[in-house]
């Protein structure tokens, strides 16, 4: 993406390197124009324009604050108070930093700007040039006719005036969602080497990064991890060099807090993904999609749904051969929307268990809260598979050249046991783990 480049470049000058544009080239993936009809250059006068008036943002949204502080990104301003807590909670558990500085949330949706007492002439100057840098790309986008959506970079633009004003107070920063989102890892980039006395932190999530994160060489910065899967991984990857981390810290405790331990009900649980529901983009059918989904489309060419047919099947004749084992489905939250009221819509396996006595859970908004319910999770790429393992529990997750696209057990360590190449390899695995 040469309008991206050519920013880069414009910032970082001679300490651009072909490792940066790799690792933005990755996530630069997710940013693609995913509608036909949307016209691309409109999308780059959007962001010009944006980027004109922005300065105007400086003076009608500004906000003024005293003191040290700590500043978090890629959220909002209603997420704040929870922001904070978990910020605190890592700080002290995990840096043993019992000091509680203001946390302050820089809104990516709202563009606000933020200055303090210690805010120089310099600084604003420094922050026109920033500007101006960010007007020549935007101007050089309408002439980029990549199918690849820019108007994120305002958001960037945003977050880095913000640091610029306030630089002599930051204590540390925070960019969440650090995985997939552009509009963390590119600041958080530019900023570890425009301002290399900022400490950074970046949390990267508790799903594999190898699809959109396995490159990462933001300078000096500190990645959270909120998996032991994901953890080795990401030492896996600093071992083969993709990381250039300060350190990684694994953080898998503060989102489970809240949920109680209970003894399992079920043997088996299969976590369903939705497939049937998403497009070739993983895009989740939306209800104004209903007709189509209600249509029976074609799931022929649906890998990752088949995949989990398969499972299916093979649980299925599984239990013809135990009858005793207890099995379940924990269906996507997006799954639970479709099937509920008005839309009325059940997943296409759903017939199929029924008729061999296994329950499909639809009930509730998510399988969260009953993530203790199986001994053993099933899975296909599901979140909540990987999760159990920061409870203690197990899943066996499927493993092929489809899924290694995003996954490859070869960086999981310890944890490469718990992925199957196919029904028969699960299938002892089960037999193994349940003593049958």
């Amino acid at each position: 993406m040469r309008t991206v480049w050519l920013l880069m470049k414009l910032l970082l000058k001679d300490e651009l390197k072909l490792s940066h544009i790799k690792s933005v080239s990755i996530k630069l993936k997710l940013s693609r124009l995913h509608e036909p009809d949307k016209n691309v250059l409109l999308n780059r006068f959007h962001l010009v324009k944006s980027i004109l008036i922005h300065p105007f943002f400086w003076l009608i949204r500004l906000k003024k604050i005293n003191g040290n502080c700590i500043l978090a990104f890629e959220c909002t301003k209603k997420d704040e108070a929870l922001i904070t807590d978990y910020i605190y909670y890592f700080r002290k558990n995990k840096k043993s930093c019992t000091s509680r500085l203001p946390v302050h949330v820089i809104d990516r949706k709202k563009l606000n700007v933020t200055i303090d007492n210690k805010t120089s002439v310099r600084q604003i100057l420094n922050c026109f040039n920033i500007w101006l840098f960010f007007l020549i790309a935007g101007i050089y986008s309408l002439f980029d006719k990549k199918q690849i959506s820019l108007s994120w970079l305002i958001i960037v633009l945003n977050y880095m005036i913000n640091v610029e004003l306030l630089k002599s107070s930051i204590n540390e920063t925070y960019f969440f969602k650090g995985r997939y989102r552009i509009t963390s890892h590119l600041p958080a980039l530019l900023i570890s080497y425009l301002h290399k006395n900022i400490e950074i932190n970046v949390s990267l999530g508790n799903t594999p990064l190898f699809a959109y994160s396995r490159y990462n060489y933001i300078r000096n910065a500190n990645l959270i991890v909120q998996n032991p899967l994901i953890y080795e991984e990401a030492l896996q990857f600093m071992k083969k060099k993709w990381f250039n981390a300060k350190r990684i810290y694994l953080e898998n405790e503060y989102g489970y807090k809240n949920i109680n331990k209970s003894a399992s009900r079920y043997d088996i649980g299969i976590y369903s993904s939705g497939f049937w529901a998403r497009d070739s983009s993983f895009r989740r059918k939306q209800p104004s999609d209903i007709d189509y989904l209600k249509n029976k489309q074609d799931l022929t060419n649906n890998l990752p749904y088949n995949y989990f047919v398969e499972i299916l099947t093979g649980i299925i004749d599984l239990k013809k051969q135990y009858p005793h084992l207890k099995i379940k489905i924990y269906t996507h939250p997006h799954e639970r929307i479709l099937s509920s009221s008005p839309y009325n819509l059940f997943p296409p396996y759903y017939n199929m268990a029924k008729k061999n006595d296994i329950i499909v859970d639809l009930e509730g908004e998510s399988s969260m809260d009953k993530i203790y319910e199986p001994k053993i999770g099933i899975s296909i790429m599901s979140t909540i598979a990987f999760e159990r393992f920061n409870l203690g529990l197990i899943s066996y997750i499927l493993t092929n050249d489809y899924t290694k696209k995003f996954y490859d057990p070869i960086y999981y360590g310890k944890y490469s046991k718990y992925f199957f190449h196919n029904i028969e390899e699960l299938t002892n695995k089960l037999k193994k783990e349940l003593s049958i």
